[in-house]
């Protein structure tokens, strides 16, 4: 079965928020076309707005930072000077909402 796409797919170059306008196509064939052997296809699929939404999720994620190095140096000196504020209470209920997200 043959697949043709047409467009732009997400891809590490097009990183940097760039904002295309161009649709992504995907032709197959249909029966007849396989039988007489044409390459053109009627039938098409356009997913513009999905992938204009995955490029932006794309670009989002990749502005933000792994590692929030300013929150990881406060909670270095706190623990170094023995005065980090823990609250198992609020650990055990933040634990506890981050597992039943995932038992629904």
């Amino acid at each position: 079965m043959a697949i043709e796409l047409i467009g732009l797919a997400l891809s590490s170059a097009q990183k940097g928020g760039e904002s295309t306008n161009e649709p992504v196509v995907r032709t197959e064939p249909t029966v007849a076309q396989k039988e007489t052997g044409s390459s053109h296809s009627a039938e098409t699929v356009t997913l513009s707005d999905v992938v204009q939404q995955l490029r932006s999720l794309e670009s989002s994620l990749s502005a933000l930072p792994v590692v929030d190095t300013q929150r990881v140096e406060q909670v270095r000196l706190s623990l170094s000077n023995d005065n980090y504020d823990f609250n198992p209470d609020r650990v055990a209920s933040k634990f506890f909402q981050f597992e039943t997200q995932f038992a629904k």
